[in-house]
C-alpha cells in the first residue's frame, strides 16, 4: 500500500472509532416484530434527560373535517410495575457503564425532566398538534370535543453488549450489537365531551428490533426508543384521527 493511501486509511479508522454513540443511519423501519435499523448520533448524554424526537418530517393532516374540534389528552396511567421487563430499568447494574454488564437499557434514573409517563403524554400531544388534524390537542387539561386516556404497561429498551453475542463474527469484527424495544399501552379510550366511551383501542403493544454501533456510555438505546415511539405513535394517531373521524363525516 502506497504511503498516501496508508494514511487515509489510518485516518478513515480513526474517524470511525472516534464518533461518538450510534454512527450508523437508519437502514431499515418497520412497525411490529422482527425489525431492524442502524442509527447515528452526535448528540450528548444530557438529551437522554427528556423523551423526544424529530417533528419536522410529520406530515400535516389534509383533511379538515375535524379542525374545529378540541381533544384532550388525559395523562398516562403508570401501570409499568407489571412489566417483567421494568425491574432491569430501576435495579441492579442497568444503571451502570457497559463495560460492567452485557447489555444496555433506558435506566428510569437518566429520565430527568419528569417522570416517564407524563413525558411520554406531552410527546404525545405534540405529536398531534403537529398534525394539525384538530383545533387544540390538550394535555390533561380543560374542556374538549373528545378524550383519550390509557396506561403505560411499558417503555423499554435493551441493546446487547457486542461481546454477549460470541458467535456472530460479523458483529464482533464491526463493533454493530443488536437491541430491541417495547412499547406497550393498555385500557386505550376515547371518550366523548360527556366522558361517555367512543372506542376502546384496548392494549396496543410493538416490539421494535434495531442494530447500532456498540456504545461504552449507553447512549444509543436512549434514541432508539425515541424514535421507535414516533414509528408507535404515527400508527396509534392515525388510529385515533380514523375513529373521530366516523363520527365527523363531511
Amino acid at each position: 500500500m502506497k504511503p498516501y493511501k496508508f494514511l487515509l486509511a489510518a485516518l478513515f479508522l480513526f474517524v470511525i472509532l472516534s464518533f461518538p454513540s450510534c454512527f450508523f443511519h437508519v437502514v431499515e423501519d418497520m412497525v411490529d416484530l422482527g425489525t431492524t435499523a442502524v442509527y447515528e448520533s452526535v448528540e450528548s448524554p444530557k438529551v437522554y434527560e427528556s423523551i423526544n424526537y424529530q417533528h419536522k418530517d410529520i406530515v400535516i393532516n389534509e383533511d379538515t373535517s375535524m379542525a374545529h374540534l378540541v381533544l384532550n389528552v388525559k395523562l398516562l396511567k403508570d401501570n409499568r410495575q407489571n412489566d417483567p421487563n421494568f425491574k432491569m430499568l430501576t435495579k441492579g447494574k442497568a444503571n451502570q457503564p457497559l463495560k460492567d454488564k452485557a447489555f444496555c437499557v433506558n435506566a428510569e434514573s437518566q429520565y430527568l425532566k419528569g417522570s416517564v409517563p407524563e413525558q411520554i403524554s406531552r410527546v404525545l400531544v405534540n405529536h398531534f398538534n403537529k398534525r394539525k388534524t384538530f383545533k387544540n390537542v390538550f394535555f390533561n387539561k380543560g374542556l374538549a370535543d373528545y378524550y383519550l386516556t390509557g396506561s403505560l404497561f411499558s417503555y423499554f429498551g435493551r441493546q446487547d453488549h457486542v461481546k454477549s453475542n460470541p458467535y456472530n463474527q460479523f458483529y464482533k469484527s464491526y463493533g454493530i450489537s443488536e437491541g430491541v424495544v417495547i412499547i406497550t399501552l393498555t385500557d386505550v379510550m376515547i371518550w366523548d365531551k360527556d366522558m361517555k366511551a367512543i372506542k376502546n383501542l384496548g392494549t396496543i403493544k410493538r416490539v421494535y428490533g434495531y442494530e447500532s454501533m456498540d456504545d461504552v456510555e449507553c447512549h444509543c438505546v436512549y434514541q432508539a426508543v425515541d424514535e421507535k415511539l414516533k414509528l408507535y405513535y404515527s400508527e396509534l394517531i392515525g388510529q385515533i384521527e380514523a375513529e373521530i373521524k366516523l363520527l365527523n363525516p363531511k
